[in-house]
């Protein structure tokens, strides 16, 4: 029922940045992963050229900027292991300077943007 609509076309946006943001640790990062995903076809120049301020803008968004330093101790898709067998696979983890955990989920970030 959504092939080929706006709603289709948004998912596959948010599964592409999801993908995208993945690989990105610190803002050294974004460079070298947009350039690994045009070289490797996943995205084409107008892609690039459309995602890559966005990625910036949601590793710099004030809320969040300061996880996204590269001095920080940080895992993207990591799966924390619960007694109760529902283990969890937040976006990112991140170790503050305190050794105290920040999760982060994307998709809270995306819908606010």
């Amino acid at each position: 029922m959504i092939w080929d609509t706006k709603k289709e076309k948004a998912i596959e946006k948010g599964n592409l940045i999801h993908e995208l943001m993945s690989h990105i640790s610190s803002p050294t990062d974004v460079e070298i992963t947009m350039n690994y995903f045009l070289d490797n076809g996943t995205i084409n120049m107008v892609q690039y050229k459309g995602l890559n301020p966005l990625i910036l803008s949601i590793i710099n968004h004030p809320d969040i900027k300061e996880y996204y330093n590269s001095n920080l101790v940080s895992y993207n898709e990591r799966e924390i292991i619960q007694k109760n067998d529902k283990n969890l696979r937040p976006d990112r983890i991140v170790f503050n300077k305190d050794n105290k955990a920040i999760i982060i989920e994307n998709k809270s970030i995306f819908s606010h943007n």
